[in-house]
């Protein structure tokens, strides 16, 4: 009776820990900065946002545009500490082999062009606003001994959500003292996640082995709107809100694998495959709609910014995600030292939108961050264009933006537990972590302007 029990145990614990499939996290929206400007100001840009900049933080920025604008060269590069799932032993005694992953990635944040056509100010632009990347690569090998199995699992898993947006804008001045603009972005979202689960359990009579691999391959194709309007009631006082349209999703390619094998020396192999693949047009929201509302005021040489933020709740049936809503906040500013250097930075909140932790894998943490940040720009005269001589003297600015950001993250991770315990009874407990996270970002920025 003891040999059934522990190869029937053994069966369980196989199927169920083959089931930690891939996951895929909504990640925390603001994590990197899409203008050099931006990251002058620790994004509370709302309000005063200009170049190509202003085709994503407010695209009524375009209307106070001088001239041709190339925001040239946005790259962020991240560095993060401690956001990742992984699993634990069962009892004492279990050997955990855990291989080191180094979470460092670069980011092409953004690349703009912005120029005038009579009244109107017109741009287009490409941005990065989420890349972010799961790994677990993890052996869990738990002895024989007291009469129970032994039992050895590895599990390795990769997941890598990335998001592009791209599209034209406009700016116009209403008036004195009110612009107002628009953008309409093509949003593209790729999300890849495989997972590879090797399991063996071993007693002196029965040995049971399953190995199985699942890939999730998602490619969507969306439109998300953006209205904007900055107000200026005072040379010194600027107030903007601008309002992000959920995204709409248009079109998807997904292709799903699953593939399967048990083997045990009592009999009963296995084999299961599966490959399926759907392609086609396709409606639903993939991103909820949001809403900013800027300030900020001039003091002379200085200037500050508040920013708040409000994302709406909305529930992702496709990847059964539950979006909570979710409130941020920005204060920043910049002082000029000299006509080519600006010193700026700020404070900052990138909470999570997940409503709760609920399945291995999940992540809800929160992050409250300082950014550090140094404008150098070099002004050239141009004395000539198109064979004409300029009188007075046109002007182009090369500019170059560094920002160093930094944010403690504080939060939950749903971890597992796994193993047979001292009655050989299946342990695959998920377990509710709080944990400290850290992240990096360097953002560097280059820009050329009439």
């Amino acid at each position: 009776m003891r040999r059934r029990s522990a190869s029937r145990q053994g069966y369980r614990l196989l199927w169920t820990l083959l089931l930690l499939a891939p996951t895929l996290r909504a990640q925390n929206v603001d994590t990197y900065y899409m203008a050099g400007d931006a990251a002058l100001q620790a994004g509370a840009i709302t309000a005063d946002a200009r170049g190509g900049g202003a085709i994503w933080y407010n695209p009524a920025g375009l209307a106070r545009l001088a001239g041709l604008r190339f925001d040239v060269n946005v790259s962020a590069y991240s560095l993060s500490f401690g956001d990742h799932p992984d699993l634990q032993a069962a009892l004492p005694g279990t050997e955990i082999t855990r291989l080191s992953v180094l979470d460092l990635r670069a980011v092409p944040a953004a690349m703009s062009v912005t120029g005038r056509l009579g009244k109107v100010a017109l741009g287009i632009g490409v941005f990065v606003p989420t890349e972010d990347a799961s790994y677990l690569r993890t052996r869990v090998e738990q002895p024989a001994q007291d009469g129970r199995p032994h039992v050895d699992f590895g599990i390795h898993i990769d997941s890598v959500e990335t998001e592009y947006m791209g599209g034209p804008a406009f700016g116009l001045e209403l008036g004195p003292g009110v612009d107002i603009g628009a953008s309409l972005f093509v949003h593209y979202r790729t999300d890849l996640a495989v997972a590879a689960v090797d399991a063996a359990i071993t007693a002196s009579d029965f040995e049971t082995a399953a190995t199985t691999h699942q890939l999730y391959d998602s490619i969507q194709v969306g439109l998300m709107p953006v209205f904007g309007v900055q107000i200026h009631p005072h040379d010194q006082w600027q107030l903007g809100i601008t309002l992000r349209m959920p995204s709409v999703r248009v079109y998807q390619i997904l292709q799903t694998i699953h593939v399967q094998t048990t083997n045990s020396s009592t009999g009963g192999d296995t084999h299961q495959s599966s490959f399926e693949e759907f392609d086609g047009f396709s409606a639903a929201l993939i991103k909820p709609p949001r809403f900013h509302v800027g300030f900020s005021h001039d003091f002379t040489q200085t200037r500050l910014a508040v920013d708040l933020s409000y994302q709406f709740p909305l529930y992702i049936e496709d990847i059964d995600q539950d979006l909570a809503p979710l409130l941020n906040l920005r204060v920043g500013g910049k002082h000029q030292l000299t006509k080519k250097l600006q010193l700026g930075g700020g404070l900052f909140t990138n909470r999570s939108p997940m409503r709760q932790v609920a399945r291995f894998g999940d992540a809800k943490i929160d992050y409250y961050g300082i950014t550090a940040a140094l404008h150098v720009g070099t002004p050239y005269e141009v004395a000539a264009r198109g064979g004409k001589k300029l009188r007075p003297f046109g002007w182009l600015n090369f500019g170059s933006t560094v920002a160093l950001s930094y944010a403690l993250g504080i939060g939950d991770l749903m971890r597992a537990r796994v193993g047979l315990s001292q009655d050989t009874s299946v342990i695959y407990e998920e377990i509710r972590a709080r944990v400290l996270a850290h992240q990096f970002v360097l953002t560097w920025a280059s820009s050329i302007s009439e």
